[in-house]
């Protein structure tokens, strides 16, 4: 039930008195609400960075989990105005914007699960990005805290959008992909990579110079791993103990492996995938292209600067 026009008292802007509509709350509240649904973002840029200014100069590695770094993490980005107009369409707003994250955040935030993107960037994303969500990985896995759980069951199931950045001072670790891979609901990843060597863990496998982690493979591996838990066939990590993931995933690398090194074995499965080199094994441009998968996610791999010009384009389209 919206509350009575008379209740409600907007700011007006004298400077731009003349182009307000004063009628405008004694309309119905049916036109009202279409009004206020209107003025919602269609995307918002979120991003989480250290508040800490750090030393551009330092090499950063990311460590196990369990012995990250106390990071002090802030967050910049836009009140949407269907927030800060008035009581009603405040009102129509958190039925759409909800604080997920504020036993996290000092300074907590109202975010869209379905519209807003969620982007680690700043100078060690990766540790930010493990930082951020070992919170609820941790009490996740030794059940220390029911509430924080439940918050976590709910983050997992409703983020739609997840970028992190990529930086030639932090170098990534399986570790993000343990947390990334209770993300089945995605529809946006946007993930780090670099120059680097893969090596297959399969005997007598030649190394390939690509980038770590190589995007074939970490595009198969989440996307079977998420196709078979929505199927009820794969393994939720969330049940599982530390050990137990660590293992999993060691279990799902291998199974990748083996699936390149079929297709390398026969000149006739090459040819009708298109591989000429080791390389096109680990690009996930064949993946996309040749294979059915029962997940739509749109998984990226962002070098360098890479990130910023995605975003670039992305904004300018919102605005």
């Amino acid at each position: 039930m919206l509350p009575d026009s008379d209740k409600l008292s907007p700011s007006v802007n004298k400077e731009n008195s003349e182009l307000t509509f004063h009628p405008f709350l004694r309309l119905p509240p049916e036109l009202r609400v279409m009004v206020w649904e209107n003025i919602i973002p269609k995307q918002r840029v979120v991003r989480i960075r250290d508040a800490k200014i750090p030393d551009p100069e330092a090499e950063v590695v990311i460590p196990a989990p369990w012995n990250l770094p106390a990071v002090d993490l802030k967050v910049v980005h836009e009140v949407p105005a269907i927030l800060q107009v008035n009581i009603e369409s405040r009102k129509e707003g958190l039925k759409l914007y909800t604080s997920p994250f504020y036993s996290r955040l000092k300074d907590p935030i109202l975010f869209n699960f379905s519209r807003d993107i969620l982007v680690f960037d700043g100078h060690s994303p990766s540790i930010d990005f493990l930082s951020f969500f070992h919170f609820w990985f941790e009490r996740s896995h030794y059940g220390l805290n029911p509430e924080r759980i439940e918050e976590w069951r709910t983050i997992q199931a409703k983020l739609r959008h997840l970028i992190i950045a990529n930086s030639p001072k932090a170098r990534s670790r399986d570790w993000i992909f343990f947390v990334l891979a209770g993300f089945s609901q995605l529809k946006l990843l946007g993930s780090p990579s670099w120059n680097g060597s893969y090596m297959p863990r399969l005997p007598n496998w030649p190394v390939s110079q690509v980038r770590y982690p190589p995007p074939g493979p970490m595009w198969r591996i989440l996307h079977r791993h998420w196709a078979n838990v929505k199927t009820g066939k794969g393994t939720d990590f969330s049940t599982l103990s530390k050990p137990e993931v660590k293992q999993h995933w060691g279990a799902l690398v291998r199974g990748d492996a083996q699936y390149m090194r079929d297709i390398w074995r026969n000149p006739f499965t090459r040819a009708s995938l298109g591989v000429h080199c080791l390389e096109d094994l680990m690009n996930e441009k064949i993946s996309k292209s040749k294979t059915p998968w029962l997940t739509d996610t749109d998984i990226y791999f962002f070098e360098d600067d890479e990130l910023q010009d995605f975003l670039l384009e992305l904004e300018t389209k919102l605005e």
